[in-house]
């Protein structure tokens, strides 16, 4: 029996930001939502079936402030651990004071730039930086905890340690960068050769390592575990995408195991109707059982060392580029394909 321990909402792709990498294609023009009720019904139905966290995302969740509200009212009320992903520039003091001191939430926050010209760009907002930068000020002043992402492709690599400098004065709990991936706008990005490849990433890795060591900073690169130093590993363990314990609800009231169904049809499990019953739907739908019916997953992530644990870490990526859900992760792929692949994370034998 899987218990259903995570539920993501993506409560809108609609977002005051148009973020040149957004894998959910999140900007301004989109309107559709979901309703408060349709939420706190998902969420007592998903309760009895091992519910502990849930994530509430987009788009920009902060644009519908009632629905986030509600969920985190019945979280509060139900002892359930809130995970939200916001770009910062909607937070205000009402909302700080009552949703997030001393509260169970672990808050998210991107900055994709070191000043005004470099974040504004990258998000597609002017005033951008300024507001983030405001909000983090206030969430130092109430003692709030935070973790700050960052996204950095071939274009902007090289002023990671700028956003360094930026990032260390709001203290973040962690700083993760997070490479841009080939979903959504981030295929566009690939096509013209501006994400950061393989061997980007290889020579990444110590750069970060350095940075956290000279800023006396935690810096998670988002990257799967064959591909991070030891330092980080111990550091921060070996990063797990909970699939087999997930299942999100996007705006149009599809079911998914994440927000690349926003994007690729062919992920979508179902819908939520009127008279949906989500117990019937974990235990039985075909989508899902498919997933758990993986004993392994393909090319080189059955001969790394991180198997049982990573499961070949995003799935989402992996379907992305090999239309499957058993496929190993490209970029450890492309490593092991052109023998760069760390012999030190391999089975030996």
């Amino acid at each position: 029996m899987y218990e259903l321990n995570i539920l993501n909402f993506y409560l809108s792709w609609a977002c005051n930001h148009k973020c040149i990498h957004c894998w959910v294609e999140g900007s301004p023009e989109n309107v559709e939502h979901l309703e408060v009720d349709l939420c706190i019904d998902i969420l007592e139905q998903a309760l009895p079936l091992g519910l502990k966290s849930i994530k509430v995302t987009g788009g920009e969740p902060l644009l519908y402030m009632d629905t986030v509200e509600a969920i985190f009212d019945w979280c509060n009320n139900h002892n359930i651990n809130v995970i939200m992903e916001t770009n910062g520039s909607l937070l205000n003091e009402a909302f700080i004071r009552r949703y997030l001191k001393d509260k169970n939430v672990d808050l998210s926050i991107s900055l994709n730039g070191y000043n005004c010209e470099t974040h504004d760009q990258f998000v597609a907002s002017k005033g951008s930086f300024n507001k983030v930068l405001a909000n983090l000020a206030m969430l130092n002043a109430f003692n709030i905890k935070f973790q700050l992402i960052t996204s950095i492709f071939k274009d902007n690599v090289l002023d990671i340690e700028k956003v360094v400098e930026i990032c260390k004065d709001y203290n973040p709990i962690i700083l993760k960068i997070n490479p841009i991936v080939s979903i959504g706008r981030g295929n566009a990005l690939m096509k013209e050769d501006r994400t950061l490849n393989y061997r980007d990433i290889k020579e990444l890795v110590p750069v970060v390592d350095e940075l956290s060591k000279k800023y006396t900073m935690k810096i998670f690169l988002h990257v799967p575990p064959s591909m991070r130093s030891f330092s980080s590993l111990k550091c921060f363990g070996v990063n797990v995408c909970s699939y087999l314990n997930m299942l999100s609800l996007l705006p149009d009231k599809s079911l998914a195991l994440c927000g690349y169904g926003g994007v690729n049809e062919d992920t979508i499990w179902g819908n939520y109707t009127s008279d949906f019953n989500l117990k019937d739907f974990w235990d039985n739908n075909e989508g899902i059982r498919l997933l758990r019916s993986i004993d392994a997953i393909d090319g080189i992530c059955d001969k790394c060392v991180h198997k049982k644990v990573c499961r070949g870490d995003c799935r989402a990526i992996a379907v992305s580029h090999f239309n499957k859900w058993d496929a190993p992760n490209p970029n450890c792929q492309n490593l092991y394909n052109n023998g760069c692949f760390p012999k030190s994370r391999l089975i030996s034998g």
